[in-house]
């Protein structure tokens, strides 16, 4: 649940027995306590460490559990979920291979309206060259690089993410590279000579979905799946109508856009676009009224979502 008055606040307790917790995470789960508590610890901030209360939300002091107010106001559950695997053992390398193979069986195992050959990752040639997924449509050949990375919530962690992506579009150049000298191991996708070959780094969030690295486009899965398997996308309304769908918009609409327009696609998905119209860069005052000074922060605010929308009085003027 996120939080957005101070009102609100009292819905949520942020101080409470670890015994009671305990009590209640076991009639919940039916898991034993011998279970539960290395989750919780998992959850629970090292008082020797770094404090990250994004990470690790449960502050153990003495018999009590406490939470801090960011992790409440708004939660992160993914990078929740992120803490755990990666405690648990689960790496991005690990991770990656079932990535794969998931994308993969959610693109060859559907029906298309289209012809679509889809291979799943393998290696090649006496160089034993591994290609991670390959799709090929009637004029072009999608070569994606999958890199898995850990969810963003800190500088670092998206310096991290992004090193780790374009290490992955240069490995998808140079696969690309391969595949044209060789197309001789790659007759089973038709004849690739006359097709072209579009490298793509293929990854797990979409926070830097249409970002590039010399001439690679980054994806996510979600929208890469969604171009092949559907081809359209729609806005719906959050309501209890029968059709909330209030608006479409279709990718392609014939065999040759098919092909066509998935350049495009990469280079400004339609969520990007969306969202990117909703964006403006504008100035808060933070020290109002305070002469001669004048002291002001530049944002991007996210117009018609009142939960994103941040004001300090009126907004000031653009010039």
């Amino acid at each position: 649940k996120v939080i957005y008055t101070k009102e609100e606040m009292g819905s949520i307790p942020r101080k409470f027995k670890a015994s009671d917790l305990m009590g209640y995470l076991i009639k919940l789960t039916g898991l034993r306590q011998n279970k539960i508590m290395p989750v919780l610890d998992a959850l629970t901030v090292d008082w020797n460490k770094y404090n990250d209360i994004w990470t690790s939300p449960l502050y153990k002091i003495k018999d009590y559990y406490c939470l801090p107010f960011y992790p409440i106001i708004n939660s992160m559950p993914y990078n929740i979920i992120e803490n755990l695997l990666q405690k648990g053992g689960y790496d991005l390398d690990q991770r990656g291979y079932d990535f794969e193979q998931y994308v993969y069986h959610q693109i060859a195992d559907v029906k298309h309206q289209f012809e679509l050959v889809c291979k799943a990752a393998r290696r090649y040639g006496s160089k034993k060259e591994e290609i991670d997924l390959l799709v090929s449509l009637r004029d072009i050949v999608v070569l994606a690089e999958a890199k898995c990375i850990h969810y963003s919530m800190e500088p670092q962690n998206y310096g991290d993410a992004w090193d780790r992506l374009e290490k992955g579009a240069e490995q998808a150049l140079k696969k690309a590279d391969y595949m044209r000298k060789h197309p001789e191991l790659f007759e089973d996708l038709g004849d690739v000579r006359k097709k072209k070959i579009i490298p793509v780094v293929l990854t797990n969030y979409p926070i830097f979905s249409g970002f590039e690295h010399k001439g690679v486009y980054v994806i996510d899965s979600h929208s890469f799946i969604s171009y092949f398997n559907a081809g359209y996308i729609t806005m719906r309304e959050m309501s209890m109508t029968a059709n909330p769908i209030r608006k479409a918009k279709f990718f392609y609409l014939n065999e040759t856009e098919y092909s066509s327009k998935i350049e495009g696609y990469l280079q400004e998905g339609p969520v990007k676009k969306i969202h990117m119209q909703k964006m403006e860069i504008v100035e808060i005052p933070l020290l109002p009224q305070i002469k001669p000074w004048k002291c002001t922060a530049k944002t991007a605010l996210y117009r018609g979502d009142s939960g994103f929308d941040i004001s300090n009085g009126p907004t000031p003027s653009m010039n």
